[in-house]
């Protein structure tokens, strides 16, 4: 009984004595006062005009939309077309056009008298294209492949892969306007795509933030260069709207690709490619 006692005793002891560690510690020790004052000034300062003038200036919708364009030229470098960089504007009570932006593809512009058709874009497409026309024959060209079937980051990286050192991108009537591409068949009369619309977003093959791969994107993360980042394409891209892409398919020469790489453009004899007709030039 007098050990239970004890030891109850002793657990009180210890008790107060922790407690008023615990007070004396709160009164003792200096109160420090820090004021965000400073760090708020500074976070909320006025931009140096001068830089925010730059900025804004280069992010002009017209200086974005002169970078969004595939143009083809003849040999005498007259245009034979150039492409509109936006989609057609249906809906007058909402005139903001959409620029045909490809998130992730690299600033850029290259150019080449190969053009190339790699029907999906998938590896066996890319496969097959290279032993018709030879590896060495891709080295340096542009490929042009139609949505569907796969993501369209890996079409880009595909093309990458086996030499290309641009893409075009374009939803072929054959998936997206089953019915004609007249009119009365698609947007805004039908809910199939119009002439001059195209799919768009991201190239990023992976998920969250390209320089923190796998972590989350916080302030404190670690980073990693944007040259070693693997999962965005590294040659440019640019999607365009199948009534372009009509005009620049004309121009391929080579042999006739088989019926389940074919679309429906009119007027389209789809080819594997090679140098253009005309001496004509490509440029992404």
């Amino acid at each position: 009984m007098i050990t239970k006692f004890i030891l109850i005793g002793a657990g009180v002891a210890v008790a107060i004595a922790f407690g008023l560690g615990i007070i004396i510690g709160h009164f003792a020790i200096k109160k420090t006062t820090s004021s965000t004052t400073g760090k708020y000034d500074y976070l909320t300062r006025d931009a140096d005009q001068q830089n925010y003038q730059t900025f804004i200036s280069s992010m002009q919708s017209t200086n974005i939309e002169a970078n969004l364009k595939v143009t083809l030229t003849n040999g005498s470098g007259s245009i034979i077309i150039q492409t509109s960089g936006t989609e057609q504007v249906y809906d007058t009570t909402q005139p903001k056009k959409v620029n045909l932006f490809l998130a992730y593809t690299p600033n850029g512009t290259v150019s080449s008298t190969k053009l190339y058709y790699g029907n999906y874009g998938q590896l066996e497409d890319i496969q097959r294209l290279a032993s018709i026309v030879g590896n060495a024959s891709l080295q340096g060209s542009i490929i042009i492949m139609r949505y569907g079937k796969i993501f369209r980051g890996d079409k880009i990286m595909h093309a990458q892969y086996y030499g290309a050192v641009g893409a075009i991108l374009y939803n072929d009537p054959i998936d997206y306007a089953p019915y004609g591409t007249s009119a009365d068949q698609v947007y805004d009369q039908k809910w199939y795509m119009p002439p001059s619309g195209t799919q768009l977003g991201t190239t990023y093959t992976s998920n969250g933030d390209p320089l923190t791969p796998i972590y989350p994107s916080t302030e404190y993360m670690y980073r990693i260069d944007e040259e070693e980042v693997s999962a965005i394409p590294k040659i440019p891209a640019q999607a365009i709207g199948y009534s372009e892409a009509q005009v620049i398919l004309q121009y391929l020469q080579g042999d006739n690709v088989p019926t389940y790489w074919s679309g429906t453009l009119p007027s389209v004899v789809y080819r594997y490619g090679g140098i253009l007709r005309n001496l004509a030039k490509i440029e992404v």
